[in-house]
């Protein structure tokens, strides 16, 4: 509680103590806009419930109304007990109570009596060290200096304390308070507060006398900002103490100003060495930089400001690509993104290859020899799980599409032929050739590659290291990688014997083994990787298409539809199989939609014993075809189903016959009518059709009357012609219709 000079006063009237609060300490303790509420209805409300009489009062009555006021020596008072305590606002709660109010005021009381220096000392730190506050050392612990933060948290408090010491002797001086204790002149007041300050020894706040304090006061502004803006150093931010970028390069002819100057340009391109392979020395390129900048006619830099520079995390943060090269910059500078791990299995797929354990072969030329088994594992991200893996052809150690697919497969077939949501590799051509994407799009949402030279992106790489691990205390364990550096990742050569090694077979069944371990032992959570993979897999999850899973694993066969009768005939190892064309009395205006006026369908069918889809040459789908129920030849074996089989078989002959019937009816119809149009070269055509005589009679008088009005109309042009004789010719035309139909 603050309680300032004259803040509290008790009058006594009539034997009864009053205690008068001032304004300044109520708006103080209550906060902002107290002020303007006590002025715009506090007082005024009071007023208007006393007489008129009574209101030009110094003390106003008690009339039963809050906030009772009084002026006193020119500044307002409110009684205690006339302060309202409602349970929405309860101002005289938040006050104090009566008693620790007047327990302040006897202790201002004897705080007044004369002290002595020490005391006054004691008193003065005491009152600024209690103002400051948690914002004005923030303000400076995050104050930034050309974007630089100088202040740590012991200098933030000094200066917070230098803050609070020019506010409390400002406001000393302005009300003279500074004569509470004890001190009658301003200029003993200053030199106290010099000498206490030139003892406490402030950051940034350099006081050793009463004037150099007072002069420090005499320009402290005003206004909060400013005030603590005036105490940062202005020693920050120069350029006094550098030796390299003093004097920067300037482009005559542009006028730009580069970020380097003669020293720095010479001694970066040294250390940088731009297009070459080569790294010099430091103490080679400094004795280089000296001939150089001497040559310029500059005097050089120490061998240890050239180190300095090389060394500081700035420079070596810039130079590290083209010192280094970009593959190094990546793995050691390069900023990476962190990302949670994803929940749902098959959410994220990552597929990455690399060397396991040894195994033993025999070359071309008969000799022992030894390799590592070059596998391609196939994961799942959230899970750890292996769910397809591809091992290389013996005597082989890369990467190709075909064991891409052959894993991918396998991890497809092990989750029911479910997409996989998203597949990340690395840039290796096992993954990026056109087979490879043309695979993965198939059964993927997405799929995409790392960051070329970015292979911490690689979830794969993580996956196989902490798989790698179990085969290190095997006998064909070979090291860790290709290329381990460290001892403890090579395998121990005085007691690698390869004509221990199991064969290729059994390295394969070996890796089988470690893998079905790695996926069901029981992890952190309590499950395996194969439960918890089996378990949550993503609800969007949808299975592949049943014509993609044939195009993929299917056989393909080349075959030409049209002479097929009906039924595609397919054979694989001396068996038949036979799959029905559906709705194959349109199969030819299928064929019409796809090839045009081809006379021959070839295709490319992908089948298995279930179902044959049908594909034109270039790729496109056409259908799909099912196993041909098969009829028997004898009622003594016919069963339900081969009965059905007959059914079906009948009703699709009759399609075809009336499909060629009605095709065949229409065409007639059709040539009909054209030559009924022109009797004077074709004469009047009746074909032994369905009702085509009936059929011809209607059209050829439709075409009479249409060739009467063009007579009528090219007659009129001609010469006047009347109606009678247009119809004359209409009837006469007529007449010799139905004389022809008689005939």
């Amino acid at each position: 509680m603050n309680i300032g000079q004259d803040d509290i006063i008790i009058r006594t009237f009539q034997d009864t103590p009053t205690v008068w609060v001032s304004e300044r300490f109520i708006c103080n303790t209550l906060g902002n806009g107290m002020d303007e509420y006590l002025r715009t209805k506090g007082r005024l409300n009071y007023k208007s419930s006393v007489s008129p009489c009574h209101r030009t009062k110094e003390i106003l009555p008690a009339t039963g109304k809050s906030w009772r006021y009084a002026r006193i020596d020119g500044r307002f008072y409110y009684d205690y007990d006339y302060i309202p305590n409602r349970k929405d606002t309860q101002y005289r709660s938040r006050l104090g109570d009566k008693d620790t109010l007047l327990h302040a005021v006897d202790r201002i009381k004897e705080e007044k009596r004369e002290m002595t220096r020490k005391e006054v000392e004691e008193c003065l730190i005491r009152k600024v060290t209690n103002r400051i506050t948690r914002t004005d050392i923030e303000y400076y612990l995050f104050k930034q200096v050309e974007g630089v933060n100088k202040y740590n948290q012991d200098m933030a408090r000094n200066l917070a304390e230098a803050l609070n010491w020019l506010r409390v002797a400002r406001e000393m001086v302005t009300d003279k308070s500074y004569q509470e204790l004890g001190i009658r002149r301003q200029e003993d007041f200053f030199s106290l507060c010099g000498s206490i300050l030139n003892r406490r020894k402030l950051y940034g706040f350099t006081i050793t006398t009463g004037g150099s304090f007072r002069k420090k006061l005499v320009y402290f502004p005003m206004d909060v900002d400013g005030q603590r803006e005036y105490l940062v150093s202005g020693r920050f931010g120069n350029d006094n103490a550098r030796k390299l970028g003093r004097d920067r390069l300037v482009d005559t002819i542009t006028g730009e100003i580069y970020d380097f100057d003669m020293h720095q340009a010479i001694i970066l391109d040294l250390w940088m060495n731009p297009g070459g392979a080569g790294k010099g020395s430091k103490i080679e390129l400094w004795n280089q930089y000296r001939d150089d900048i001497a040559y310029m006619g500059l005097e050089p830099m120490s061998y240890s400001t050239f180190c300095h520079y090389t060394n500081s995390y700035d420079t070596a943060f810039n130079t590290t690509m083209e010192r280094h090269g970009s593959s190094f910059f990546n793995k050691v500078c390069l900023p990476y993104i962190s990302s949670d791990k994803p929940i749902h299995s098959n959410s994220l797929w990552c597929a990455d290859g690399s060397g396991t354990i040894g195994y033993k072969y025999y070359d071309k030329d008969g000799d022992l020899r030894s390799m590592r088994l070059y596998v391609m594992l196939v994961s799942d991200v959230a899970t750890g799980k292996i769910v397809g893996w591809c091992p290389s052809a013996p005597g082989y150690h890369s990467e190709s599409p075909y064991m891409m697919k052959q894993a991918m497969l396998m991890a497809l077939q092990g989750c029911d032929k479910h997409e996989v949501m998203e597949f990340v590799s690395d840039n290796h051509g096992a993954f990026t050739a056109e087979e490879s994407k043309m695979f993965l799009e198939l059964v993927c949402r997405h799929f995409r590659t790392i960051e070329a030279g970015n292979s911490q992106s690689n979830y794969a790489e993580t996956q196989f290291r902490l798989f790698k691990k179990r085969f290190r205390r095997m006998m064909n364990w070979m090291g860790s990688s290709w290329d381990a550096k460290s001892i403890e990742n090579q395998n121990n050569d005085d007691y690698t014997n390869i004509e221990e090694f199991p064969t290729y077979e059994e390295a394969v069944a070996q890796l089988e083994a470690k893998i079905n371990e790695w996926n069901e032992d029981k992890t952190h959570v309590g499950l395996s990787r194969s439960e918890m993979y089996a378990e949550n897999l993503h609800p969007e999850c949808k299975q592949i298409d049943e014509r993609i899973w044939r195009k993929l694993t299917g056989r393909c066969s080349s075959k030409e539809i049209t002479r097929q009768r009906g039924t595609i005939q397919l054979e694989r190892k001396g068996t038949i199989y036979k799959f029905d064309i559906p709705d194959f009395e349109v199969l030819g205006q299928l064929v019409r939609e796809y090839l045009g006026y081809a006379s021959l369908v070839q295709t490319d069918i992908y089948w298995d014993a279930e179902c044959a889809d049908v594909y034109t040459k270039d790729g496109r789908y056409m259908f799909s075809c099912y196993p041909t129920p098969k009829a028997a030849i004898t009622h003594a074996e016919a069963t339900d189903e081969n009965m059905a089989a007959i059914g079906k078989g009948m009703i699709r002959k009759a399609k075809v016959i009336k499909k060629v019937q009605d095709f065949t009816e229409e065409a007639k119809a059709v040539a009909e009518a054209i030559y009924n149009d022109f009797p004077e070269r074709y004469g009047n055509v009746c074909r032994q059709t369905k009702h085509a005589k009936e059929r011809s009679n209607e059209e050829r008088e439709r075409a009479l009357e249409a060739k009467a009005k063009q007579n009528r109309k090219a007659a009129k042009k001609k010469q006047p012609v009347t109606v009678d004789d247009g119809t004359d010719e209409y009837t006469r035309m007529k007449e010799q219709l139905y004389k022809n139909k008689q005939i």
